[in-house]
This record gives C-alpha cells, structure tokens and sequence, in this order.
C-alpha cells in the first residue's frame, strides 16, 4: 500500500484539556460559539478560532439558533375622520432610487381632515434626530395636532424620538 510504518503507530499528541476548560468557563452565561471565543480572547489566551472551534465541537456544545421573538400585538384603532385641519397628522416615508444607484426617502407629513401635505422632507438618510427638527420647525409654523399618525419605522421606535418627541410634539 505504499504507507510507511510509522503512520500506524502515531499517537495524537493534542492536549485541549485546558481550550476545553476555557470554554466550560466562558459558557456560563449560554451564548454561542462567537461570544465565547470573544471571552476567551478577553481573558488572554491566544488560541485561533480554528481550535477553539474544534474543541466546541467535539463538546457538543453548539447551541441552537434562537428565533426572533415577535412583537405582541397591536391593539389597532378604526381610522375616524377628523373634523378640523390639524386634528390628525400621518407620517410615513416613502423612498425610491436614483439612476446611479443611491436610495433616497422622502418625509411625508399630511393633515387627515383634506388630505394635504403638511411637509415633505426629502433626503439620503433620515435618522430620528432630523424627524424630530422636522415636526417642530412645523408645529412653530402650523401649530400642533392633536394626533399624530405613523407606522412602526425605525425613526419613529427609537428611543431617541419617544423621548425627544415627547416634550414639543406628543403631549
């Protein structure tokens, strides 16, 4: 078979006992192979992913992925038509793409008694910050609703606008 000697009688010489400790330790708060190489790294050993990755293995350690937990759910109000201007706002974006490939989105603010355009603020990006400067700037101009409408977008679930928001636009 052409094989020399040798190979039959070769002894794997691969101490993990300590990767394997390290491993134990820094599974204790049950989190995936990633953030247990990150903590080992922490702690100052210098072993690659590679064996680190080997050993978690061998230990049957992989965790399962967890699902994303959903959001309970909405209690949904009927839509009541309004009686007077600025007794309901609707905010909403609505975003498109250049011919060069750049995205940009639009801010449409309208009032839900005629349906008019209260704003539109268009842009590349639109973080939190710049939706709160948008309603004020129009509350000094127009005055402030009595309700303001809008959807579950980023800008609107942030931390940032529920409580920068809150002293000028929704109390």
């Amino acid at each position: 078979m052409m094989i020399h000697r040798s190979y039959f009688y070769y002894v794997e010489k691969k101490d993990d006992y300590e990767v394997l400790q390290a491993i134990k330790d820094a599974s204790e708060f049950g989190d995936g192979f990633w953030k247990i190489f990150s903590r080992i790294r922490r702690s100052g050993k210098l072993w690659n992913h590679k064996k680190v990755y080997r050993v978690y293995k061998s230990m049957c350690y992989n965790k399962r992925v967890k699902l994303k937990k959903r959001l309970p759910a909405r209690v949904k109000h009927p839509l009541v038509a309004t009686e007077r201007p600025n007794d309901t706002w609707s905010l909403d974006f609505v975003s498109d793409t250049l011919e060069n490939g750049r995205k940009f989105r639009v801010l449409n603010i309208l009032d839900d008694f005629d349906r008019s355009a209260v704003a539109q603020e268009v842009s590349m990006s639109m973080p939190s910050e710049r939706v709160i400067r948008i309603l004020e700037k129009i509350i000094w101009i127009k005055g402030k609703p009595d309700n303001i409408r809008c959807d579950n977008g980023p800008e609107f679930i942030s931390n940032k606008f529920r409580i920068g928001a809150r002293p000028t636009i929704l109390q």
